[in-house]
């Protein structure tokens, strides 16, 4: 008895740190913070990817390198930081051979989520699985990127939404991943998701 109320508890803790998963961030700008919820569930690659560059600090100092209003907020290129001498928009993660790391697409049956305002999805090149550290906001709803780009999150709410429609090219970023335990840290829920 004593062994099966062990192992289930194993089991419940096993679960409970699962769900744990970062699934909150916030892009700190020079125009305000857009807050973001991460949706593990449905791109668990692509957020794994993200949460690790961003604890990194991989993403700090760099710029939103093409701002296309009534379209999207891009950024997350490394040739975008100071003293970098890469072409900005050309930038991925590089593994310690230089080699290109790249993720897989995220996208279809598993992945229903659409481009509606304030979706937080993956950069590519012309190959669907050739996405690796750049990524956009939508400004407003763009159907015709659905199932070709990995959505991974969204904004919280509308405030953010207003923030990311400040946002102006060659402004600075730091992202941060919100720690699942830190309740202070959540955004108000009260601030309904942007699905205009």
């Amino acid at each position: 008895m004593k062994t099966a109320l062990l192992v289930l508890s194993f089991i419940c803790t096993a679960a409970f740190a699962a769900d744990q998963s970062p699934t909150r961030a916030v892009i700190h700008t020079t125009a305000g913070d857009i807050n973001l919820t991460l949706f593990p569930k449905t791109a668990p690659a692509t957020v794994a990817n993200f949460v690790k560059l961003a604890q990194a600090k991989f993403f700090d100092g760099s710029t939103f390198h093409r701002v296309v209003p009534g379209f999207v907020i891009q950024g997350g290129d490394p040739n975008t930081k100071k003293g970098a001498t890469g072409q900005p928009g050309t930038g991925t993660q590089l593994d310690a051979k230089g080699n290109p790391l790249l993720i897989k697409a995220e996208v279809g049956a598993a992945n229903p989520e659409k481009h509606t305002p304030g979706t937080l999805a993956m950069a590519r090149g012309p190959d669907l699985n050739s996405a690796s550290c750049q990524f956009y906001v939508t400004l407003a709803a763009t159907p015709s990127l659905d199932g070709q780009y990995t959505v991974f999150g969204r904004v919280v709410g509308e405030a953010d939404l207003a923030v990311a429609l400040k946002v102006k090219a060659d402004d600075r970023m730091t992202v941060e991943i919100i720690d699942p335990t830190d309740k202070k840290a959540v955004p108000a829920a009260a601030d309904a998701p942007a699905t205009k």
